[in-house]
């Protein structure tokens, strides 16, 4: 028994969320009582209509309805909610009770609902006269708002004269005229009633009719393929249950270009859809691309001409062009074997690397000039009590940063060898004084040469370490930690003008207890400079130290190549910003 004064609603595939959209009373008075159900249709619910909203995905909500139409009582009615965007050919062959378009008022669903529900103390299947029959006049206006709202033109007719007359045309041998395929054609849109119009179709035919349709706008349409079309028409039902097609439809306003579809809708019989979309801009956009094409192929005749008398002229010079191709490569050749022999002779002018493994047996370097030749050398000296390093980063890169090194080498070789008890520090203060004095000029302009550095000690005795460094780090790893002990903030340089002496900064010395295990690192700021990682940003020394960290309990060998990957991982496709050189060793 249908309760008299509430109606519940089963809502499967939608949200009550937006509450303007859903009607709380039907036309009559009735209270509409909304019950959202979110998958299984087998809840207690006792619903006395069923509504499948728009959410989720068509197949989603075929299966839903099927399931209701399998599972449910069938004298509960099913509303379908239509969504004017997607497609709806697949609800087309739907034995739905009614449809709604989702995008009406409230006040309509209200009567929609009302419709389908039997009159207060029965439960009677609602009676729809014509249900199923697409042009009659309940259906008409069932789908009124869904044609309206397709965006195209959509004619829809019945199909017992349309195949007839495509049987017979397949009996008839092919028309040898353009007039005859044009009255064939016609002939197989005029064998169809034409219905149920849309205002899109009327503005695009120009007519006036707003049902029902005579055949005199077939006369105003062309076909741009006639025989094409009719080669298509004659599979229709056969082959495929879609055909399409462009005709130009002579128009008050001026002729239009029209896409014709014509579709049998499945799970309807004797029925027809024509959909018409206006491609009066695509064309027109394809004919000025063919006149634009035109007047290119024009211009590129022009310009081929043009060409032709330019290769000739090209042809003259272009045997004294590959010579001087030739003479270029020849001495970019002859110069790249200078820079490789001269940085041979670097390595023996700065056997600090061959010494390293001498004095300090665990010990690694990893070397990336930004050129083939770099500003970047170490100096390993041992006397038996102290064992010193330096690695020291000359001003400069390349052939430059080369010559600067050099001079830098015996300099601190100097300062290393006056200096007894090797102390860092001094080392870095003597150095400083030798290359101020090294560096005096009567220029006015200031000398930009200079040198950051890193010096070390080593008393193998006792297993103390000093360090000081100019614009250079320390970093100890121990326990899976790194401690950062930071150098002077302050180069060897020369930077005053000449006739005065830049006074010597003071380097702080720092001492280390080491321990069996600690690891020793020194670097150039071009390992730390170098721009990389996801953001584009500078490794700096956290990120820096963290690799030495990661990857500390590996044997020396595989650390090395460890290390090497990380840092050409951070850099990717980014250039060197400069010479990069690290420098470690194990106690």
């Amino acid at each position: 028994m249908l309760n008299t004064d509430v109606v519940h609603i089963g809502l499967l595939h939608g949200s009550l969320a937006a509450r303007s959209k859903w009607p709380d009373t039907l036309p009559g008075g009735r209270a509409l009582v909304w019950n959202v159900v979110q998958k299984d249709t087998t809840t207690a619910i006792q619903p006395d209509v069923w509504v499948i909203g728009t959410t989720g995905t068509v197949k989603d909500r075929l299966a839903s309805f099927v399931s209701l139409q399998a599972d449910g009582p069938i004298d509960i009615p099913i509303l379908v909610l239509l969504n004017p965007r997607e497609d709806q050919g697949p609800w087309l062959s739907l034995n739905a009770d009614g449809y709604h378009e989702i995008s009406s008022s409230a006040a309509l669903l209200a009567q929609r609902i009302g419709a389908l529900l039997p009159s207060p103390g029965t439960r009677t299947s609602p009676d729809f006269p014509g249900s199923h029959t697409l042009l009659a006049v309940e259906e008409a206006a069932r789908w009124q708002a869904t044609f309206n709202a397709a965006g195209a033109g959509i004619l829809t007719g019945r199909t017992a004269r349309f195949f007839d007359t495509l049987s017979t045309l397949g009996k008839q041998a092919p028309p040898a005229s353009s007039e005859a395929l044009l009255e064939l054609g016609r002939g197989l849109l005029r064998s169809v009633d034409w219905e149920l119009n849309n205002k899109e179709a009327g503005v695009l035919l120009g007519l006036r009719e707003p049902v029902s349709l005579d055949s005199g706008f077939i006369d105003r349409l062309t076909p741009l393929h006639g025989a094409q079309f009719l080669t298509d028409a004659q599979s229709l039902g056969r082959k495929t249950a879609r055909i399409h097609s462009e005709w130009i439809c002579r128009t008050p306003n001026g002729n239009r270009y029209l896409s014709l579809e014509l579709t049998i809708p499945s799970g309807l019989e004797d029925c027809l859809f024509l959909t018409l979309l206006d491609i009066s801009e695509r064309m027109r956009l394809e004919q000025e691309l063919r006149d634009h094409v035109q007047s290119l192929e024009d211009r590129v005749q022009d310009r081929t001409r043009d060409l032709q008398i330019a290769n000739q002229r090209l042809n003259a010079e272009g045997e004294q062009r590959q010579r001087l191709a030739q003479q270029v490569r020849e001495s970019l050749v002859h110069i790249t074997q200078g820079v490789i022999t001269a940085k041979k002779i670097l390595e023996v002018a700065l056997p600090g690397k061959a010494k390293l493994k001498s004095i300090f047996s665990k010990a690694m370097v990893i070397e990336r000039p930004r050129d083939i030749l770099g500003g970047d050398f170490l100096h390993v000296q041992g006397n038996g009590s102290f064992d010193t390093l330096a690695l020291v980063d000359s001003t400069g890169h390349g052939i430059p940063g080369a010559m600067v090194s050099l001079m830098g080498y015996t300099l601190l070789q100097q300062a290393i060898s006056s200096t007894p008890d090797q102390s860092p520090k001094q080392i870095l203060e003597v150095f400083h004084d030798a290359f101020v004095e090294r560096m005096k000029s009567q220029s006015e302009d200031p000398q930009m040469y200079g040198f950051d550095a890193g010096v070390v000690t080593l008393e193998r005795s006792t297993g103390r370490l000093r360090f000081a460094g100019a614009k250079e780090d320390l970093y100890l790893v121990r326990d899976g930690e790194c401690q950062i002990h930071r150098g002077s903030r302050c180069s060897i340089e020369l930077t005053t003008f000449a006739g005065v002496r830049n006074r010597c900064p003071e380097f702080e010395e720092t001492t280390i207890q080491l321990r069996p295990g600690d690891q020793v690192y020194l670097n150039t700021d071009g390992v730390r400079d170098q721009f990389g990682g996801p953001n584009n940003r500078k490794l700096g020394r956290k990120r820096f130290s963290d690799i030495l960290v990661r990857h500390a309990a590996l044997p020396l060998k595989e650390r090395k190549k460890a290390i090497q990957k990380d840092l050409l991982l951070w850099k990717g496709a980014n250039a060197k910003v400069d010479d990069a050189t690290l420098v470690g060793f194990e106690i």
